[in-house]
Formats: structure tokens, sequence, C-alpha cells
């Protein structure tokens, strides 16, 4: 510990006088005691510079002349009255030195807590005569006390301020607790909050409830316990004024009130250097934001909190998943046989979503033996969170043990039961929420609200992770406990799925944002949500499925069409559009397997159920003959093609559809007929027009308008037109350029097909490759 003696305080109040002041140590001296000096019988005496020195430095003893003369006149009041006088105006920050002298007396555990007090009675004060008194009182003390030279080389650095004093014998129980005798892995994470110590000082150890923060932290004071001079540990209550006050000072004043005593304890620690470790443990907060945290955060010393929230304003380590051998080897810890059920124990560890409290928790039923692994396989398999078991487990956890069933632990553990409606609503519909994360603000978009107000507050106390990108998820034991508690249902998650439908009414062969994340959400909505309204969901799949069937989607697009057909033809869900819908989409799959038979077969079956043309069908009928035609056309029946053709083309015409963005495949197909049976003017007066409207109401840089360009620059190569094929494939290259950023290996692909349409490829090949590298060289520059 640090020594309250006339060296300590007399650097002290040194240390507060402006240097502008230029008062040397001996001249601070003749001011402090001014008394001494100018008494007749100390006539003639004299400071010696080199001496002065060394009295500063602790390395003599002060005169005992000095000592000798306020002591046997016993003149405390008259060395105060001459601080008052003659230095505290000098100081440029009274209050300051104060805190510190009382820092010097406080911390010294050689003193006496009466003489403590006595020296401090009526501190704080800031009015010069409660300053003076305090110093001069402190300073009298140190006038009787034995001399202790200053030379061991820890003393020197602390009154340097390099080091911390050592608090072992001042603070009582304050180390930090060990790692429980079972805990594994983390060696990545414990040297990454060190060197992120190292860098900033201050480290929040977040993530969700259960993971093993509070472990890691024990396990972090463990490793390097040696390259710190203390460490102090603090489990936090809900009140850090109250925790810091909590610490057990040997000195604390027996009727100090809390403020009083977190006054006196947050002056010591702000005194603690990087060579401390203070880990606030649990530090999780369910509303406002502790104040004294503020605080904390300007300790000089290493500040290490692990808490649940995402805390703005330090340095934050995410605490994921153990990685998959620790998690065996914390079953193997706890549940010695584990070995001997391989197997079981990794289903085991797969059903309750790899979260280490789970393992534990599942770990200790196997050993207590009241159920086999297998058993306990199988029942978690249907319910990882809500397992229907009435044995009790007991577990250590956040410094108390409790009994429980695994449920009820689980249940606890999280406390969805806490939280406003509200905030449930959310959670219901972020279990549909892709497991790897997507954007926050389309999960915004899909729920309609106004702003992210509860989604960050959520984000905050731990329940949903924000992760690269502001992308947003869940833990999957979070999910299994929110499907299990709350019951998300569709008629829940109605707004939802309602706006992800609208997304995947926007048909393009662009992929936006939420593209991705769109086939898990359905997939997610299928699978778990509770079925109160499945014409609702059976609609939402459905335009799902017309969004995503295209060529070399990466989608299970075979699962959402056993949904359609179990609701459509088992359940009997849906009115004759579904069963036609149904039916053109098992042609869609069947061409794309390969098998043209088989989709001419269902085409025709749709095209039976048509009967009356309506607006509200009209876009879908058109392109059953549309696909119908298309499929004659493959089969070389240009006869049988026409007539679908031109069906698909009269009823667009009809409801004025023929332009817009669904249609554009058709308009193109109808051409492309006409042309083969040798209309080609007719052919192209249609494209042409078609692409005045596109250009006109989207863009020459679209999809559309690229497509019918295509179509146009096809029939003029067939008709041997090449120069002016070109021209129209130019406006092509010019679309995708845009669309595809530029890419040069993009347009070079898609020179190469247009090139395909010409009876000799390399007649086109050359100016089409080099149109493609002047567009790009155009933007580069």
């Amino acid at each position: 510990m640090g020594i309250c003696d006339f060296s300590s305080v007399i650097q002290t109040i040194k240390e507060y006088i402006s240097d502008s002041r230029e008062l040397s140590q001996t001249d601070l001296l003749y001011e402090v005691f001014a008394t001494f000096i100018n008494d007749e019988e100390n006539s003639g005496y004299d400071f010696d510079i080199a001496l002065v020195c060394k009295w500063f430095n602790g390395q003599k003893a002060l005169t005992p002349k000095i000592s000798r003369y306020y002591q046997e006149h016993q003149m405390e009041d008259v060395l105060i009255n001459d601080i008052r006088e003659n230095v505290v105006p000098l100081f440029y920050d009274a209050s300051m030195c104060a805190e510190k002298t009382y820092d010097l007396l406080m911390l010294d555990d050689t003193i006496s807590g009466t003489m403590k007090a006595h020296i401090t009675e009526q501190f704080p004060r800031s009015d010069p005569e409660g300053i003076a008194r305090l110093i001069g009182r402190t300073l009298y003390f140190t006038l009787q006390r034995n001399f202790i030279k200053h030379t061991d080389d820890t003393m020197l650095s602390i009154a340097e301020g390099k080091l911390s004093p050592a608090v072992s014998t001042y603070i009582i129980g304050s180390n930090p607790p060990l790692p429980c005798k079972y805990f594994v892995g983390r060696q990545a994470e414990i040297k990454n909050i060190r060197d992120v110590l190292t860098g900033s000082g201050k480290v929040f150890l977040h993530g969700i409830a259960g993971m093993g923060k509070s472990e890691t932290a024990k396990a972090y004071a463990k490793t390097y316990r040696k390259e710190y001079t203390n460490q102090i540990y603090i489990f936090y209550s809900g009140s850090l004024q109250r925790d810091i006050a909590s610490l057990e000072f040997v000195n604390d004043p027996f009727d100090a009130t809390e403020e009083e005593l977190f006054r006196q304890h947050n002056r010591f620690l702000r005194t603690l250097k990087e060579d401390t470790l203070l880990i606030i443990d649990n530090f999780n907060i369910e509303s406002d934001p502790d104040p004294i945290l503020a605080v904390v955060m300007k300790y000089s010393c290493h500040v290490l909190l692990t808490t649940r929230n995402l805390i703005s304003g330090g340095e934050s380590i995410y605490l994921d998943e153990l990685d998959l051998g620790a998690q065996e080897a914390l079953m193997q810890n706890l549940y010695k046989d584990a070995a001997d059920h391989e197997h079981a124990i990794s289903s085991i560890i797969f059903n309750v979503q790899n979260h280490t409290f789970a393992i534990e928790l599942a770990a200790r039923m196997l050993q207590k033996g009241i159920m086999t692994p297998e058993e306990l396989s199988e029942r978690l398999f249907f319910a990882p969170v809500d397992m229907s078991s009435s044995d009790k487990i007991k577990v250590s956890k956040d410094g108390e043990t409790e009994k429980a069933t695994y449920a009820d632990h689980i249940r606890t553990l999280f406390g969805l039961y806490k939280l406003a409606p509200e905030y449930h609503d959310i959670l219901r519909c972020m279990t549909l929420m892709p497991e790897k994360g997507a954007s926050k603000k389309y999960f915004a978009r899909w729920m309609g609200i106004t702003n992210l107000n509860p989604v960050s507050e959520l984000i905050e106390i731990g329940l949903i992770h924000e992760g690269e990108g502001h992308r947003i998820s869940i833990h999957g034991i979070i999910q299994k406990l929110i499907i299990a508690e709350l019951k998300p249902s569709i008629s829940g998650c109605k707004n939802f799925l309602e706006n992800i439908q609208y997304d995947c009414t926007l048909h393009g062969n662009d992929e936006p944002d939420y593209y991705d994340a769109i086939p898990e959400v359905i997939d997610k909505a299928i699978l778990s949500l509770t079925c109160d309204e499945p014409m609702l969901l059976l609609r939402v799949v459905e335009d799902a499925y017309a969004y995503f069937d295209r060529p070399n989607t990466y989608v299970d697009m075979s699962f959402w069409l056993s949904f359609m057909e179990s609701m459509i033809e088992k359940e009997g869900i849906g009115d004759v559009r579904d069963r036609i819908l149904l039916l053109d989409y098992k042609a869609s799959q069947a061409r794309d397997d390969d098998d043209n038979g088989e989709a001419l077969k269902y085409e025709k079956e749709a095209a039976s159920l048509i009967t009356e043309v309506t607006a509200d069908n009209a876009l879908l009928y058109s392109n059953v003959h549309a696909n119908l035609g298309t499929l004659y056309c493959m089969r070389g029946e240009l006869d049988n093609a026409r007539p679908h053709i031109e069906e698909g083309i009269r009823i667009l015409k009809e409801f004025d559809l023929l332009y817009m963005h669904d249609a554009i495949p058709q308009t193109c197909l109808f051409a492309q007929l006409q042309a083969a049976y040798g209309n080609v003017d007719a052919a192209l007066g249609i494209l042409k027009k078609a692409g005045k409207v596109v250009a006109r109401e989207i863009s020459v840089y679209s999809t559309d308008y690229a497509n019918i360009e295509e179509t146009i620059g096809s029939i003029l190569a067939s008709a041997g037109k090449t120069r002016d094929a070109i021209d129209h494939f130019r406006n092509v290259l010019k679309a995708y350029a845009e669309i595809y950023e530029y890419d040069p290996e993009c347009l070079c692909r898609i020179c190469e097909r247009l090139c395909t349409y010409f009876p000799k490829p390399d007649d086109a090949r050359f100016s089409l490759l080099d149109n493609a590298r002047s567009l790009c060289d155009k933007k580069l520059g």
C-alpha cells in the first residue's frame, strides 16, 4: 500500500500549485511553515536546497527541529491557518488537492480508523477553511509518525503514478471467483479480451443468456492473474452506485451512508492504474441505463463487463457458441459416460441449438440418470425448450443455486414473460428471419413499423443479435422458446407475411437485397406458424413460387410445390384459380426436369379449367396459354402453338395488360410466332410499340427493354439483316451494362449468347465484343 507521510503529502500539495507561480520546493516550505520561520526562536534557520529535495522524495526524514516545534507547542491549528492563508490561494484546483490528500490518508492501512476519522472530521468541504483543515491535519499527523525511507521500486512507481497500490489487504473479498471446474474452451476469446483491453482498457463481453460470459470473464482473470497487481470483482445488482458502495473496505466508517461510501470507494477506484482489472459481471439492464456507468468508463484501470445488452460507448466482443469440440468436452465433463453414447450426445447438442447452458442442463439430467442419452435426444428433438419432465435439476448460475425443471430453467433464463406485448409481436415475426440474419431495415418494412425503436430495444437487451451490415437474427434456442411460449401464428404474423407477399409480386430478373432472405422466411412460415389462416399462407407461397421460378434458382421449389399441393388437393383450400396455378407450377417443374411431355400434360389440364376470364385472373390465364404455346413450339408444333399464343395475347389486349412487366415475355413470344409464320413486319411492329411503352414507362436500362430489343435483333438476324440486328443488340448491351454495373465478364457472356442468333456467329462477334469493351472503358474513363 502507499504510505501517507510527509513526502507524499507535500508532493501532492506541490502538484496542485501552478507552474506559473514559479514556486520552488523551498519556497513552498516557507509558506507552509511560515509561523516556524518567523518565530524568533528559529531566527537564522534556513532551508538547505539539497536536503529539501530529499524530504520531498522521501529519502530523508524532515528535520526534527520543525517536527518538535509544532508538536511541543501543539500547533495543529497554527499549521492549518498558515496553509489556509498562504497555500490554498495558490492552488489551481484546491478541491482536487484535498481529495488526493484524502485518498493518501484513507488508502494507508497502517493508520487506524480512529485517527482517519479525526483527521477527516467535517470533510468533504470545498471552502478554503475545510480544505485547509483536511490538508493541515494530515500534514500535522505526518510530522508525528516514524519515517520510512522510499527505497522500494514499487513504492516509487506508486508515487510516480505508474502502478496501483495492492488492495488485497484493504478490500475484503474483492477477488474474482475461479471459473467453474468444468469450464472448457474460449482460449481465442480470452486472448481477444486481452488484446482489446490492452488497446482501449474497457470491454463489454456481450451475448445471449447462458453462453458462458461470466465464466469466460473469470477464466480471463485466472489466465492473466500474474499480469495484474489487483483484480476486483463486482456482481451487478442493478445499481453500480450500490455495488461500488458495497465493496468492503477495512476502514469504512460504521455509520456511513451508501452515498458516502460510494464517494469514498469511487475516489479510491479512480486512483487505480492499468495494472488493475475490474470485472463487473452480469451487467444486464432492462430499462434505463445505469448513470454510474459513465463514471466507471473513466477509470484508468482495465474494466471488463459481461452483459446481455448491446451497449454503445465502448469496445464490444460478442460471445458466440462454443466450438463443437468444446461442447462435447463440456458434456463429457458433466456426464462421464458421454463417450459411450457418441451419436446420441451429438444429437442432444444439435437439438438444444448448441446452447451452452442447455447443454449443461442436459448433461446434468443424464448424470442423475433421469433418462438415457437416446431417450433425452428424442425428447429434445420434439421439444428442445419445453420438454416435459418433472425432475428438477440443481444448477449454480450468476452466483445463485436453483432447483427447477429443464423447461423452467430455460424459461427463467430468457424471461420472455417479462416483456410487453408489443415486443412479443416482434419476436414472433423474428422467428421467420433467416438464421444468418437479414437487413434490419427490411424487417421493419415487413413488420410495417414506422421506426426501429422496439427492435433496437430488443437488440440492446440481448434477445435479438445485430451483426455486420445491420443484419439481425435470433439464436436458435430463443426461436424455439418463442415458438413454444408465444405460439406465433399466420394471423399473428399477417402484416409481416402480406408485406413479404407484396415484395414477391415485384417480379424481375434483378435481385434486390432482400431476395436471398425471402425463401427461408417462407420455409419457416410453412414449418413453424400455427396454421389458423391457411388461405393467406397459400397465397403467399404461390406468389413466392412465381417470384423464384427462374433458371438456376437455388431455392427448393419442390418443397413449396408439395405444400401447395397438400393445401389445395388434400385440404381443399383455395378455388379454381389456385388449382390452375398449381398445375402451371407443376408444368414449370417438369420442364425444369426436361420432361416436356409431363409439362404439356399439366398445362393442358390447367387450360381446360379456364372458364370465365376476369381482370383478376386475366394475367394468369394468358400466361397459361402462353406457356402451352411455348411447349408446342419446343416440339415444333407451330399450328398447335398458334391458337394458345394468340389467345394469350387477346386476353392481355382485352384487359389492357399487353405492355406491363409480367406480359412482356408473352409479347415477345407472340412476335416470334408471327415472324415464324412469315409476318416479320407485323412482329417488328408489335415489338417496337412495346419498346416505346417500356422506354417511357420503365426505362431503356431495364430487363424488359433488353428482352424486347433482343427479340427484335433475333428476328432481324434470322431474316439476314445482320447490320440492323447488331444495332438492336447494342441496345441490349447498353441496358445490361447498366444493370450489371459494367461487369466485363457478364457483358462477354451476353455477347456470346447474342451471336448464336446469327447463321454465322463470327459475323457479329467482333462488333459486339468491341461495343461491350467500349461501354466498360467509357464508364471507367
